[in-house]
């Protein structure tokens, strides 16, 4: 019998639990346009912190401090996240580019989804 390792398992950073959130909610029927791109976002942002070994706060600092989202996509086309030969990208940092040039009702709509959804997930933890 093993013995038994009481330290606790840490929660997952916040905006990856956001960002399990907010791809429950787009993919359900009857998503909106802005609930989809709002995870899409979420989850390229994610993905450019965690190349640089960062985390939650770079993520809010992109979201809240950068009128575009220039340096999240340099960090993922740096690192090449995107479309490989024959296959779509996963994430890819044409869906910052899309964001950064919407409507600013629109910009604004994903960003309000974006920070409901970071505030959710730190009353969670």
């Amino acid at each position: 019998m093993m013995p038994q390792d009481d330290t606790p398992i840490p929660a997952a950073p916040r905006a990856h639990r956001a960002l399990s959130h907010l791809f429950t909610q787009a993919t359900e029927p009857g998503a909106s346009l802005a609930q989809v791109e709002a995870a899409r976002v979420l989850a390229a942002l994610w993905t450019a912190a965690v190349h640089i070994g960062g985390g939650d706060a770079h993520v809010e600092h992109w979201l809240h401090n950068s009128p575009d989202l220039v340096a999240p996509r340099r960090i993922l086309g740096a690192h090449k996240v995107g479309a490989r030969r024959g296959r779509p990208g996963r994430l890819v940092a044409a869906d910052l580019a899309a964001h950064d040039t919407d409507r600013p009702e629109h910009h604004r709509a994903v960003r309000e989804i974006i920070t409901h959804a970071l505030s959710h997930a730190g009353a969670t933890s």
